[in-house]
């Protein structure tokens, strides 16, 4: 399903459910947590790794924010 691109910043308890489902519907997800440790399982199912939250949400895509106010300052500015 090439085009379906999403971003998620934070994915811990809340959000790995929801990634998981995604990538069974056929959509590229793009990842970004603070901790490593939930980022390596959804890599290691498909996910890519993005380094800032603001590259989990680039282009305008459609993206998911868990993880509260942490993230605010980080994708102020940003093109979304």
């Amino acid at each position: 399903m090439q085009g379906k691109k999403l971003g998620f910043t934070g994915v811990g308890q809340l959000a790995q459910p929801m990634v998981k489902y995604l990538f069974e519907q056929g959509y590229e997800v793009l990842v970004h947590n603070r901790r490593p440790d939930p980022l390596e399982r959804l890599i290691s199912k498909g996910a890519m790794y993005c380094p800032r939250p603001e590259d989990a949400v680039e282009n305008k895509r459609p993206f998911y924010i868990t993880g509260g106010d942490r993230y605010r300052g980080a994708l102020e500015g940003s093109p979304i």
